[in-house]
């Protein structure tokens, strides 16, 4: 289930490129320029989608986990200290993110 979600995610990503690929070629400036913005906000849209696609009891307990990361206010499990730990290790790549989206 991990890799069929990786693929899909893949898939999103390459056609997310090419798109922006094609309007920097074809001097589309205003498309090229809400590519960065799709590429982050579409993930989350995902992520929060209420419906039974795409995994939801997976996607519901990142959502969890998410919550009870950035609300320590009940004992700490393996699986929030391992997802804190990639979240810190992203750090650079989610301000990067966060100036993508908020620079549009």
């Amino acid at each position: 289930r991990v890799f069929q979600l990786a693929e899909w995610a893949t898939v999103c990503l390459i056609s997310n490129v090419s798109v922006f690929a094609f309007a920097a070629a074809a001097h589309l400036d205003d498309l090229a320029a809400v590519q960065p913005v799709v590429a982050w906000v579409v993930p989350v849209f995902v992520l929060l989608f209420p419906f039974d696609v795409l995994e939801l009891p997976t996607r519901m307990f990142f959502c969890r986990t998410i919550v009870r990361i950035l609300l320590p206010f009940q004992p700490i499990s393996f699986s929030d200290f391992f997802l804190a730990d990639i979240l810190t290790s992203l750090s650079k790549a989610l301000s990067d993110g966060d100036r993508a989206v908020c620079s549009m």
